[in-house]
């Protein structure tokens, strides 16, 4: 009887023992749909309730009813974590407005402390997704160090557990934008919106070193957020993986592939003068996507940030790929002397073929309380195999007053920099217009910057509607500038347009310069240049120039500079086409017309050949330049041949037809100095101009008697004007006497007046002959 009762003791114990584990493994793990309110009173609850039970077959998802909301006790911290086959979901549920999660008050942490302050951090969870629930700063937090760092933050668990495969989406996060405490690495700066970073949630400025893949914070994605009043809005910070880069964070998306999963970043910055401000920043990200966003640091319910400001700034990242496309990036700096960048690339170096996508970007950017401060609209800083930065638009905000919408000071705007990739770059099918500059001195003014890199295509951009407004100011204006390359440089099919500047200013509509390589600049429109009103006519434009390297300047268009204004200027030169060295330069079929200048002494040239070792001007036509107000002996020339070792002028068509109130005045169709063996074949050099004085009106002007310069084989001329040649001593008016002191040159040579189907540059028989 003893042993039945106890043989039935150890039964039942056994049968206990079976229950209370079969309940342990139920409790253990949270599955199906849970409710706010309802199964629980609050998502804290619920997260404290999921890390202890984990996640049961299939995921859990918890509905939070519209228009709840709860103040947190500290950061509520997830540390369970989903599969692809047992998510996590964190939504809201009904009709009304999102359910809000409040900060607690008084943090103690700064973005320099191991500790930080924020509302919802995942820790080493994966397949999270967090839709509609909105994160708010408590309005108790009204100074630091009790504003929060993060709103929803991502943290690793260890060296092998990171954050993956989660969204955040549909939620509006506000927080304090007085937060601007410098950042210790890794962690950046100030509050930020969502804050995903290699570290631990307990050592927040200590980097973790990643030993396996799963380390990475990666594949997660940020789609359809509102992040407003932080210092930065999104902040992904990773681990510098080295190749082949599988512990870095990977695939990181901030936008999505529509404007249907794009962020708005609004009214951030603006908090302090202690660091930068920025929309997204990123350092560290491999194959990152930032795409379709909204960012606009002042929307009217802003405040324009004092010190170094960017829309997106993508960091360093070895050997990375990125696209950063379709976003709009409006930007407007309160600083003086601090940089302002609407989107900026360093990441990519060490090229690996890859490729930095930085497209169809609307950047809009002032700084009217610039002295000093420099602006990029888009710059890409690294090497990367291959950088394409097409069409995208930088303007101005035209939605601010006018007194606003302007950039002061003598800082440098660029609306573009291309930057050296190591293989390839195109910039096209860009806009960039409407930049309006103050300054009462200097400073200077780019639309498209190409660096060095082998192979440059800017094709297809308007660079357009961009002045200086101060009479007094000096600053320059380049609508295209290439440093060059060792390979290719393709400027072709682009228009520069409506550009001006005051008195002293230089424009140049197309500079290609300081380093040599094989250079084509084709098909392009130059025109529209001026001087701002009130200004006297002393500046000096260049619709093309170059320098260096192997050179083809063909089929372009050039009119309309001219230096404008009120009369007396005492300087300033204008030329259509101008050349100052290369080893050979080719100019060929440009139509160049409409050069003017209101200054007493100017210079004007159709095409001024001023160096380089071989230039050749083949088959151009050239017309209509003025100087109506010179007192100068020859301050319009249709050539002008100052320098280069050997010059060829073949089958150009020059008509010079100028006047002048001045006291002196005389003009040249082709005018050589004695330094370049020049020779001349098959043109006409045809000058009607009117002189004054002891000015001379010249087919062939040389700088003196020297003739071992002029090539031999030069002929089949047609010299009109009422001198045909002068030396500066002995003028020649007629073709038998020129030809008798240039013999055997110019032997079937004519003077011949050409009978022009149309002097008028727009006309498509601009000085064709009438036959």
């Amino acid at each position: 009887m003893q042993k039945t009762n106890f043989q039935q003791i150890v039964k039942n114990l056994l049968l206990l023992s079976c229950m209370l584990f079969s309940t342990s493994a139920l409790m253990a793990q949270l599955s199906g749909v849970k409710n706010v309110p309802g199964d629980y009173t609050s998502i804290a609850a619920f997260v404290t309730d999921l890390n202890t039970q984990g996640v049961g077959a299939g995921g859990v998802t918890l509905n939070v009813a519209a228009g709840h909301a709860e103040i947190s006790t500290g950061v509520i911290s997830m540390t369970a974590t989903g599969t692809i086959a047992d998510p996590i979901v964190i939504q809201k549920s009904g009709v009304g407005a999102n359910p809000v999660i409040t900060s607690y008050t008084g943090g103690t942490g700064t973005p320099g402390t191991a500790v930080q302050d924020g509302i919802f951090a995942l820790v080493g969870s994966d397949y999270v997704t967090i839709d509609g629930i909105d994160l708010a700063e408590n309005a108790a937090n009204t100074a630091n160090p009790a504003t929060m760092e993060y709103g929803y933050g991502m943290f690793k668990a260890s060296a092998t557990d990171g954050c993956r495969n989660n969204l955040i989406r549909n939620c509006t996060i506000t927080l304090n934008r007085i937060n601007n405490a410098g950042g210790t690495a890794p962690s950046f700066d100030g509050s930020r919106g969502i804050n995903v970073v290699n570290a631990l949630i307990s050592a927040q400025t200590t980097v973790v070193t990643v030993t396996s893949a799963t380390g990475s914070n990666s594949f997660n994605s940020f789609h359809l957020n509102t992040i407003q009043n932080v210092n930065i809005g999104i902040a992904l910070s990773g681990f510098a993986a080295a190749t082949p880069f599988t512990l870095g964070d990977t695939g990181n998306d901030v936008g999505g592939s529509s404007i249907a999963t794009a962020n708005s970043i609004l009214n951030f910055g603006g908090g302090g003068a202690i660091s930068p401000a920025a929309g997204v920043r990123t350092v560290n990200q491999w194959t990152l996507n930032v795409s379709f966003n909204t960012i606009n640091n002042n929307t009217g319910a802003g405040i324009n940030h004092p010190l170094t400001l960017r829309g997106i700034l993508i960091g360093a990242a070895t050997s990375a790929n990125a696209n950063i496309n379709n976003n709009t990036v409006t930007l407007a700096s309160g600083a003086t002397t601090s940089l302002m960048e609407g989107i900026s690339n360093t990441a990519g170096a060490t090229a690996a073929s890859n490729t930095i996508n930085i497209n169809n970007n609307v950047v809009r950017m002032a700084y009217a309380t610039a002295t000093s401060g420099s602006a990029n609209g888009i710059i890409s800083a690294s090497t990367a195999a291959t950088v394409s930065i097409n069409g995208n638009t930088v303007t101005s905000i035209t939605s601010l007053p006018a007194a606003q919408n302007v950039y002061a000071g003598t800082g440098t705007l660029i609306a573009i920099n291309g930057g050296s990739p190591s293989t390839a770059l195109t910039v096209n099918n860009n806009l960039i217009q409407n930049f309006t500059r103050t300054s009462t001195a200097g400073g200077t003014t780019r639309g498209v910057v190409l660096g060095t890199s082998p192979t440059q295509t800017a094709s297809g951009n308007t660079v357009e509607n961009i002045s200086y407004t101060n009479a007094t100011s000096t600053g320059s204006i380049d609508g295209i500038y290439s440093l060059s390359s060792a390979v290719a440089v393709n400027i072709t099919n682009n228009i520069v347009r409506n550009l001006s500047t005051p008195t002293t200013g230089t424009i140049t509509g197309i500079r290609e310069n300081t380093v040599a390589g094989t250079k084509t600049i084709t098909g392009n429109q130059v025109y529209g240049f001026t001087t701002t009103a009130g200004g006297a006519g002393g500046a000096s434009f260049n619709g093309i120039f170059t320098s260096v390297g192997t050179v083809t300047i063909q089929n372009n268009t050039v009119y309309n500079l001219v230096s404008t204004g009120s009369t007396g200027g005492t300087g300033g030169t204008i030329s259509g086409i101008s050349t100052s060295g290369g080893t050979a330069t080719t100019i060929s079929a440009n139509k160049i017309y409409d050069l003017a200048s209101n200054s007493t002494n100017p210079t004007v040239n159709g095409i001024l050949i001023s160096g380089g070792t071989t230039a050749t001007a083949i088959n151009n036509l050239i017309g209509d330049i003025r100087a109506p107000f010179a007192n100068a002996a020859n301050p319009l020339n249709g050539i002008n041949v100052t320098g280069s070792t050997t010059t060829n002028l073949a089958y150009n068509t020059v008509s010079v037809n100028g006047s002048s109130v001045g006291a002196l005045f005389g003009s040249s169709a082709v005018s050589v100095s004695t330094t370049p063996t020049v020779n001349f074949n098959n043109n006409i050099f045809s000058n009607t101009s009117s002189a004054n004085g002891a000015g001379l009106a010249v087919a062939y002007r040389r700088s003196n008697a020297t003739l071992t310069t002029y090539g031999a084989t030069s002929d089949r001329n047609d010299f009109i004007a009422s001198t045909i040649y002068t030396d500066g001593i002995t003028p020649q008016a007629t073709m038998a006497a020129y030809q008798a002191l240039v013999a055997p040159r110019d032997a079937f040579s004519i003077s011949q007046t050409a009978n022009f189907a149309s002097t008028v540059g727009a006309n498509a028989n601009f000085l064709h002959i009438n036959t």
